[in-house]
């Protein structure tokens, strides 16, 4: 019989797994890409290309700063995400379009590196998995495509989930120096400074791992005790902006807390369920116990508080359920690396689901594509109504709103009021009243 070096299969092994992985995130960033390139600007963006410190249209990076002092003041305290909206908006969508890509691609990757640790985070089935249940995410589009959504809950989310990435590969046990320590505590304030549901839930559970730590008679550094610190200033900035009180004032629904508690905890309750599933079979499969000593159970903990905090919050939408579908993906995908590890028929398994889940995607990218693009159109058809008033000199113009068709598109929506809100908008950047039908 032939022999075979075993470390030389293992490594070309490796090699293919990386190839196979490089292969995957490059096809999901084609497809990020093509949806990015053919999703318009719409909506909130057009409130956001004009300067809150000067009604006009943004003209450096200093009136982006400028403007987003005084949208601190009346609107909301998430500055930061709207800070990199709107440099996106001054600086033109195409940027956008690429650096959002990318940042998806991060997000998929953070959520891998969460559950099994940076090193194996790269792994072609895992991102792939990853890939295919947020792409069926209801609301795709409005998170991970329109400009001013995914600023606020993409990059917000990768963001926000940042310090508990750090934790899982132990960031503060090694010597990294101080750079990297002020640097890493940066990125903590960045964190909190995101979304209050999220950011808050992530601040929570990083704060009773230490305490559950300190029961464990575990000691806790100095410097990772001071990142939580500078995480807990960032979600202070978030919750106490004056905006933020302004804000809720005005979208305040007479719907009482019990109401709104049932609301969110319907939704939170049908979107996590198949999570807790996931983690339920994986358990089951590794024989492992729901333990404090798993991150896994972390991770789904800060997802369901993530969740669970829109209770407290004046409105609700589904998108802000972003950062909760993130945390419990990566704790349900904790629980079934265990049992695929430990068991090879099923990692088999899961080999050969991946051949139809690729088929599927395909199908459904082609799909998304063009509604994507067939979406863009229909507004490009408003846009030209407008364009040719301010060409014929005209005193307004009508339009008609453009709905949305798929999860990969978002209404657009105007009323018949050129005065109203997002009409005011649209008539205050192209110079001409602009009525909805």
């Amino acid at each position: 019989m032939p022999e075979f070096d075993e470390p030389a299969v293992r490594c070309r092994s490796e090699q293919n797994g990386v190839l196979l992985s490089l292969i995957v995130l490059s096809a999901i960033a084609l497809t990020l890409f093509m949806l990015n390139l053919h999703t318009p600007l719409m909506m909130d963006d057009y409130d956001y290309s004009i300067s809150w410190a000067t009604g006009k249209p943004l003209t450096g990076l200093g009136d982006v700063i400028r403007s987003q002092a005084i949208h601190y003041k009346l609107w909301g305290g998430r500055a930061l995400l709207h800070a990199i909206a709107q440099c996106f908006l001054y600086v033109g969508k195409p940027l956008f379009n690429a650096a959002n890509t990318v940042m998806y691609l991060l997000l998929v990757i953070e959520i891998s590196a969460l559950a099994v640790g940076v090193r194996k985070a790269l792994c072609w089935q895992r991102l792939l998995f990853i890939h295919l249940t947020l792409f069926f995410v209801p609301f795709f589009g409005t998170v991970f495509l329109w400009l001013d959504g995914a600023c606020n809950y993409l990059w917000g989310t990768v963001l926000a989930l940042l310090p508990l990435l750090g934790e899982k590969e132990r960031l503060y046990q090694a010597p990294h120096g101080f750079i990297f320590c002020v640097f890493w505590n940066v990125a903590c304030l960045a964190a909190g400074w995101t979304n209050e549901n999220t950011a808050l839930s992530v601040l929570a559970v990083r704060g009773l791992w230490i305490l559950y730590k300190r029961r464990t008679a575990e000691a806790i550094p100095l410097w990772w005790v001071l990142s939580l610190v500078m995480e807990a200033a960032g979600v202070v900035l978030l919750l106490f902006a004056p905006g933020n009180y302004a804000r809720s004032g005005v979208l305040r629904e007479d719907t009482g807390l019990f109401k709104r508690a049932a609301i969110v905890l319907f939704y939170v309750s049908a979107y996590s369920a198949s999570f807790f599933a996931l983690a339920a079979v994986g358990a089951a499969g590794s024989r492992n116990k729901f333990s404090l000593q798993n991150n896994g159970v972390w991770l789904m903990a800060a997802g369901l508080l993530s969740g669970l905090a829109m209770a407290g919050s004046p409105e609700f939408s589904e998108r802000t359920l972003t950062g909760m579908i993130a945390l419990l993906l990566s704790g349900s995908l904790f629980f079934i690396n265990q049992w695929i590890s430990g068991n090879p028929k099923v990692k088999t398994v899961f080999r050969i689901l991946a051949i139809p889940a690729i088929l599927v995607l395909t199908l459904c990218t082609w799909n998304a594509v063009r509604d994507v693009k067939a979406h863009e159109a229909r507004w490009n058809m408003e846009l030209s109504k407008i364009n040719n008033a301010i060409r014929d000199q005209k005193d307004g113009v009508k339009i008609s709103s453009v709905l949305s068709s798929s999860r990969y598109t978002m209404d657009i929506r105007y009323s018949e009021d050129a005065q109203a809100w997002p009409n005011s908008t649209l008539s205050a950047w192209f110079g001409i009243p602009i009525y909805g039908d």
